[in-house]
């Protein structure tokens, strides 16, 4: 039986989604697929993994993403 609180992080959860799908009237739910998720955690710890082996040799590292379709910088985020 599911604990109170993993039921109120549930509630929580989607109660934020409802909030931002209905008050944003162009907001869209899209199915990201099922490997999403994984991909994205697969990546960032190859990122990771690479940078550290980098900095063993010495070298600090600033990873900044590109845009895939236009191989801009993208901003950096937080």
């Amino acid at each position: 039986m599911p604990t109170t609180k993993a039921l109120a992080a549930t509630g929580n959860s989607l109660l934020t989604i409802y909030h931002a799908l209905l008050s944003d009237p162009a907001a869209a739910c899209t199915d990201l697929g099922t490997g999403h998720y994984d991909q994205r955690a697969n990546t960032r710890r190859q990122a990771r993994n690479h940078n550290r082996a980098i900095q063993r040799h010495g070298y600090k590292v600033t990873i900044q993403a590109i845009d895939p379709q236009t191989g801009e910088l993208q901003p950096a985020t937080g």
